[in-house]
């Protein structure tokens, strides 16, 4: 479980370095885009609504990465430790007590 973790992990990070550069990129985009609008110019320059979707979607995918990540086990139960609910000592080494 260790290496799935640690996997899900790093995509997670990625997908948070990735979603950083894209927003740095929409800023910008967005600050070209205001001062053509303020020159009263506006032919040539691409709309930054679908790099700002993409970023919105690799946000949402690096937080749920992260988050799953983080919140699986380091290591997986062994034969030996009992599941949660589940009695710690079996039936067998139970010795029965005579009743009045």
């Amino acid at each position: 479980m260790k290496i799935v973790k640690g996997i899900i992990v790093g995509i997670g990070l990625v997908a948070a370095v990735v979603a950083g550069v894209f927003i740095g990129l929409s800023v910008i985009d967005i600050n070209q885009m205001h001062a053509v609008a303020q020159a009263n110019r506006s032919a040539g320059y691409p709309n930054p609504r679908d790099r700002i979707l993409l970023t919105i979607g690799l946000s949402a995918a690096a937080a749920f990465l992260l988050g799953l990540g983080i919140g699986l086990p380091s290591r997986l139960r062994g034969k030996d430790t009992p599941a949660a609910g589940e009695p710690s000592v079996d039936d067998s080494s139970v010795e029965e007590f005579p009743q009045d």
